[in-house]
Protein backbone atom coordinates (compact mmCIF):
# COMPACT_ATOMS: atom_id res chain seq x y z
CA UNK A 1 0.00 0.00 0.00
CA UNK A 2 1.37 3.66 -1.11
CA UNK A 3 2.43 5.84 1.75
CA UNK A 4 0.64 8.77 1.94
CA UNK A 5 2.42 12.40 0.94
CA UNK A 6 3.54 14.57 3.82
CA UNK A 7 3.17 18.23 2.59
CA UNK A 8 5.51 20.66 4.18
CA UNK A 9 3.38 23.02 4.34
CA UNK A 10 0.26 24.07 6.35
CA UNK A 11 -3.00 25.90 5.45
CA UNK A 12 -3.54 29.73 7.45
CA UNK A 13 -7.02 31.15 6.30
CA UNK A 14 -7.65 34.59 7.63
CA UNK A 15 -10.11 37.53 6.37
CA UNK A 16 -8.82 40.66 5.52
CA UNK A 17 -10.22 44.16 4.15
CA UNK A 18 -11.41 44.23 0.65
CA UNK A 19 -8.33 47.25 0.32
CA UNK A 20 -5.89 44.40 1.55
CA UNK A 21 -7.39 42.18 -0.88
CA UNK A 22 -7.18 44.18 -3.87
CA UNK A 23 -3.57 45.28 -3.00
CA UNK A 24 -2.72 41.48 -2.61
CA UNK A 25 -4.62 40.93 -6.31
CA UNK A 26 -3.05 44.15 -7.59
CA UNK A 27 0.87 42.91 -6.35
CA UNK A 28 0.47 38.95 -8.30
CA UNK A 29 -1.40 40.70 -11.24
CA UNK A 30 1.73 43.12 -11.74
CA UNK A 31 4.04 40.15 -11.70
CA UNK A 32 5.90 41.27 -8.08
CA UNK A 33 4.73 37.95 -6.34
CA UNK A 34 4.09 34.63 -8.36
CA UNK A 35 1.24 34.09 -6.13
CA UNK A 36 -0.79 35.62 -3.00
CA UNK A 37 1.09 32.03 -1.18
CA UNK A 38 4.44 33.79 -2.13
CA UNK A 39 2.92 37.48 -1.45
CA UNK A 40 2.09 36.14 2.22
CA UNK A 41 4.85 34.17 3.01
CA UNK A 42 7.37 37.06 2.32
CA UNK A 43 5.26 39.04 4.34
CA UNK A 44 5.26 36.87 7.46
CA UNK A 45 8.67 36.15 7.01
CA UNK A 46 9.64 39.91 7.34
CA UNK A 47 7.17 39.99 9.87
CA UNK A 48 8.83 37.66 12.25
CA UNK A 49 13.00 39.14 11.27
CA UNK A 50 11.36 42.40 12.11
CA UNK A 51 9.30 41.09 15.15
CA UNK A 52 12.41 39.12 16.33
CA UNK A 53 14.57 42.42 15.82
CA UNK A 54 12.22 44.24 18.30
CA UNK A 55 12.03 41.83 21.08
CA UNK A 56 15.55 41.73 20.85
CA UNK A 57 16.55 45.53 21.26
CA UNK A 58 13.89 45.33 24.21
CA UNK A 59 16.02 43.06 26.02
CA UNK A 60 19.54 44.61 25.28
CA UNK A 61 19.43 47.98 27.06
CA UNK A 62 18.69 45.36 30.61
CA UNK A 63 21.92 43.45 28.99
CA UNK A 64 23.77 46.18 28.56
CA UNK A 65 23.24 48.17 32.03
CA UNK A 66 24.21 44.73 33.43
CA UNK A 67 27.57 44.99 31.64
CA UNK A 68 28.22 48.61 32.64
CA UNK A 69 27.48 47.96 36.36
CA UNK A 70 29.72 44.86 36.38
CA UNK A 71 32.80 46.86 34.64
CA UNK A 72 32.44 49.32 37.26
CA UNK A 73 32.66 47.20 39.59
Amino acid sequence: MAQPIKRKKNTICATVRSYTKRQVDALVQAGDFSSIYDLVNVALTEFFVKYESVKKKEVAPKDVSICIEHVNE
